[in-house]
């Protein structure tokens, strides 16, 4: 039975008054009695934080292993660092090896950090000889204690690889430095399968620590691979066709700048495999990227790329089209027709062969007017064909869309002469081609615009009687359905007198 005592100490225990509650605990401590367990681990629970650290003391004190349970479930609802620290002092004085049992649990869980880190601190304390020494690592590792982590070599493996995939970026590169350092085989390619994880602060600090720690273990691919991390550009041509594959996935992410930096590896380490991985981005949107795999693919001689090389002989860009030019010269590529012969000679800026072309090379230089990056080349190469590329212009303006018509007129300008003001006459007298009623260049070939506009083609009864003088308006310039300012009025009627 239990004493007096202890009888009414329990009883003050659920008194309502705090002091009361806190005497009542510091009474049990004193005494010792295991049979005041229960009642103290109702008041880990406690609202107050005093009274919890009271309990755990009292427990402590008592040393009695059906507190171990309690203790255990306490720490785990805990929050308050102080209760925690009280509590896992008391296990280790009870010493009971239930309570390293279960603290390995909590250590293994996926419980929160903190309850964890408590855990580590109090096996650290007390349990650390019944500890496995992958246990042990763990315990190192949640502790931060790097130093021996190391010592404790492969078991370490498995936790370091959980702050890999978890951790803060402080302690993955901890963790990082430490698998590099253990010169284990398990260990370098636990980092090395970093290299391919979707996060890629995780990739470049992976990449990071090899090149520093690792960079002669690597095997060629993985080599690349890292360099192309990192953007060292010399060590993945370095590595050859092992780094095709890593510069090839490289591409979809990269910005750019990166990108150019990718062809021009590609293009160093050269290849079949490399022209293919070339084709893909001969189209690219960024000029600059488009010039780097046209170089490529010209100075690699590879058959497979001359469909990639003559679409880039209309590209919008001079330096695309004349490496595709000499691209397909090395190939000893031979034109089919005469069109296909001026487009390879305006790329290669070869104005003999468009002389000897003629109307051929004009009708393909007028397609290239609504480009400015080709415009000023073009008008000059026109200038040169003479009477032929001023026929092409007239063609042009009669026969084009609006944005090549203006163009055509502001080249003709430039390369025709006061001869094909007559022509350009006649051409606007056309209904289908609007009269220019500005331009400054077409002015100085002794081009005057017409005084009176022609009659324009009626669309709609809206637009009768708005361009057209008073006195021009007869039946024949009239629409056949008539407006309703032109119709006949009606009538009025007079105004009742009754209203």
């Amino acid at each position: 039975m239990l004493g007096l005592s202890v009888k009414r100490k329990l009883r003050q225990l659920r008194s309502d008054v705090a002091a009361t509650r806190a005497a009542a605990v510091t009474a049990l401590a004193e005494i010792g009695d295991p049979q005041a367990v229960p009642g103290l681990a109702e008041l880990l629970q406690d609202e107050e934080r005093a009274l919890r650290v009271g309990a755990a003391q009292a427990l402590g004190a008592i040393g009695h292993p059906s507190a171990v349970g309690p203790l255990i479930g306490a720490l785990l609802a805990e929050n308050t660092w102080e209760v925690r620290h009280e509590i896992v002092d008391a296990l280790r004085k009870i010493g009971d090896p239930t309570a390293v049992n279960q603290l390995v649990l909590v250590l293994e869980s996926d419980r929160d950090a903190g309850a964890r880190e408590f855990a580590a601190w109090a096996l650290r304390s007390f349990g650390w000889d019944n500890l496995t020494p992958a246990q042990q690592a763990e315990v190192a590792v949640m502790q931060d204690d790097w130093t021996l982590v190391r010592r404790l070599g492969a078991s370490a493996i498995e936790p370091l690889r959980g702050v890999l995939r978890d951790g803060t970026p402080r302690t993955r590169r901890y963790a990082a430095e430490a698998l590099a350092a253990l010169h284990d085989a398990r260990a370098l390619n636990t980092l090395v399968e970093c290299l391919d994880a979707k996060d890629a602060a995780l990739r470049t600090l992976v990449a990071q620590v090899l090149e520093e720690k690792a960079w002669a273990r690597l095997e060629p691919r993985r080599l690349a691979q890292a360099s192309v991390i990192l953007g060292k550009w010399p060590a993945a041509v370095s590595a050859g066709e092992a780094a095709i594959g890593p510069l090839s996935a490289a591409l979809a992410t990269a910005d750019r700048a990166c990108k150019r930096q990718i062809v021009e590896a590609l293009a160093a380490i050269g290849g079949a495999e490399a022209t293919t991985v070339l084709l893909a981005v001969a189209h690219d949107e960024d000029v600059a990227v488009r010039l780097c795999a046209a170089h490529a693919l010209a100075a690699a001689e590879d058959p497979s790329a001359e469909d990639a090389l003559l679409t880039a002989l209309a590209d919008e860009d001079p330096g695309v089209r004349r490496a595709a030019a000499g691209g397909l010269k090395r190939l000893g590529w031979e034109p089919p027709n005469d069109a296909a012969r001026a487009r390879l000679s305006i790329a290669a800026g070869n104005t003999a062969a468009l002389l000897a072309l003629g109307a051929a090379a004009a009708d393909e230089l007028i397609d290239d007017l609504a480009a400015p990056t080709l415009r000023s080349a073009t008008i000059e190469m026109l200038a040169a064909l003479g009477a032929v590329g001023t026929d092409a212009l007239l063609r042009a303006i009669a026969a084009t869309t609006a944005d090549v018509r203006q163009q055509a007129l502001e080249a003709l300008a430039v390369v025709g002469n006061a001869q094909v003001v007559p022509r350009l006459t006649l051409l606007f007298e056309d209904a289908d081609v609007e009269v220019p009623r500005r331009s400054a260049r077409l002015n100085r070939l002794g081009w005057q615009p017409p005084t009176t506009p022609r009659a324009p083609r009626c669309s709609s009864p809206s637009r009768i009687g708005s361009r057209w003088p008073r006195a021009e308006r007869s039946p024949s310039n009239r629409c056949c359905t008539p407006s309703v300012r032109n119709s006949p009025r009606k009538p009025r009627g007079k105004r009742s007198k009754s209203r």
